[in-house]
């Protein structure tokens, strides 16, 4: 019995729970019960050595990223080079768990970095500091997981906030970092202030963070109705992971513009047509393909974009391109590019037998963050690139962009949590921005995102659907308790 309760460590589990709280569900009360019950263990047990610490907190991230990021070993079932479902799902598992156990010491390094420093505030009877010093460590750790592509900035804590249209709206004050500083900041003050000595200090957290998630509910409460500035189309083919690369490419191009059912009079037509990441699946020299296809509606002033593969300066790029009868095609090239999945890391140090072997994948671009469309320059996002929010805010405070365009392909994540978790990362970044959004996906959940996070229209997983919606002014934030619409 006490070799079975050996094994079975319960902290997996209860990071496992604490994961209910992203997306599809959001159950973020749980994730800060859990939270909580972790803290409380360390606080019990402030004196054992770092050791301790790694081994506890690793185990319960390890169960905390597993269960939020079980959808990544579904998308090996797709890996070309590999035709037994046995070994795609082996390979898959193998994944999730390496994925899982790296991820795990992230979640750890803020609770190793406070450690110590617990110790002397417990010594000195100074805890009533721990919530802040554990928020600011966790926050920080979070912030450099955002500036690189290693990081997989995915499933922060903020994020279990992200199905609230209320609790979102934080967000526009101090990014995904202010939710993820309430995720933690919360338990850890309940843990840490507890005794009357230290219950002037529990106030002096909590009542900031009641304030400023109360100015978010006034602030939807008092929001004016938005003004559209132009009526857009997107198109969700569905088209399945398995024979998206297979067919042949001008038969599935010339396919999917004909789903478009769009009446061809000047009074009903939208000023933007787009279409999701990769919806070309071969390069098309001079874009001739989509603006021969595409003729009837750019020659009455539509405007198009669709995200595909390109050839430019001998590197292959993922790229975004804007057609307009009025000018040449604007293409924009995806900087982050996956790890593993679109590029392989230090692949110029292998050895030349390998790197025959393995392929040279996409290059990144190094191009500014900025489409030029019909409707006004857009902030464009392909797929992978909504996980880094300090990317947008730089490129918005260069280019004062209209609105955001984000491409994406969420086939590979199928019918999992995963595309519901890619679409409440992408709301946060319409918050941050006060810029309405259009998501565009080729299968997973498309739809119109206002400056506020709301989701205008939506699509449903597996369907292929069509949207027409209009799409509405930036919400600019006036001052920290109230915002007011411009344009």
């Amino acid at each position: 019995m006490r070799q079975l309760k050996q094994y079975l460590n319960p902290w997996p589990f209860i990071g496992a729970i604490a994961a209910l709280g992203f997306a599809p569900l959001f159950w973020w009360p749980i994730t800060l019960g859990a939270l909580g019950y972790l803290l409380y263990h360390l606080k019990q047990n402030i004196t054992q050595p770092h050791s301790w610490v790694l081994k506890k907190t690793w185990l319960f991230g390890f169960g905390f990223c597993f269960i939020g990021l079980w959808w990544v070993g579904g998308a090996l079932r797709f890996t070309p080079f590999i035709s037994s479902a046995h070994i795609s799902f082996l390979l898959g598992a193998i994944t999730t768990l390496a994925l899982s156990a790296v991820m795990a010491l992230w979640f750890s390094v803020p609770f190793l970095l406070a450690h110590k420093p617990l110790q002397i505030l417990n010594k000195y009877h100074k805890s009533w500091f721990a919530p802040f010093l554990l928020t600011g460590l966790w926050v920080g750790v979070e912030a450099i997981r955002a500036t690189t592509p290693y990081g997989f900035a995915w499933n922060l804590l903020g994020h279990t906030l992200a199905g609230h249209d209320v609790l979102i709206q934080p967000a526009a004050l101090g990014g995904v970092w202010l939710l993820s500083a309430a995720i933690i900041l919360l338990p850890a003050t309940c843990v840490w202030c507890t005794s009357k000595k230290n219950f002037m200090y529990a106030l002096l957290y909590i009542f900031p963070l009641f304030m400023v998630f109360s100015w978010g509910g006034w602030r939807l409460w008092q929001a004016p109705p938005l003004v559209p500035f132009a009526h857009v189309t997107l198109l969700q083919p569905n088209i399945s992971q398995n024979i998206k690369w297979q067919r042949d490419p001008i038969l599935a191009a010339t396919a999917l513009v004909d789903m478009l059912n769009i009446p061809k009079t000047q009074q009903e037509l939208p000023q933007l047509i787009a279409f999701p990441e990769t919806a070309l699946t071969f390069i098309d020299p001079n874009h001739t393909f989509m603006q021969s296809a595409l003729q009837p509606y750019l020659q009455n002033g539509v405007g198009v974009a669709y995200g595909a593969p390109t050839h430019q300066e001998g590197h292959y790029h993922n790229s975004l391109v804007a057609l307009h009868q009025s000018r040449p095609p604007q293409v924009f090239n995806k900087e982050f590019l996956v790890p593993f999945g679109e590029m392989t890391p230090l692949r110029q140090y292998f050895p030349d037998l390998l790197k025959k072997i393995i392929p040279k994948g996409y290059a990144p671009g190094h191009n500014n963050r900025r489409l030029s469309t019909h409707i006004g320059t857009a902030l464009p996002l392909i797929c992978f690139e909504a996980l880094f929010p300090f990317a947008l805010k730089e490129a918005q405070k260069q280019h004062h962009p209209k609105f955001i365009i984000n491409v994406t392909n969420d086939a590979w994540f199928d019918n999992t949590t995963g595309p519901a978790q890619h679409l409440a990362i992408a709301r946060l970044r319409s918050v941050e921005t006060g810029l309405s959004q259009i998501r565009i996906a080729n299968t997973g959940i498309s739809g119109v995102i206002d400056g506020y996070g709301r989701l205008v229209k939506r699509s449903k997983t597996e369907h292929s659907v069509q949207i027409d919606s209009p799409i509405f002014e930036q919400v600019f934030l006036k001052k920290i308790f109230g915002t007011k619409e411009k344009n």
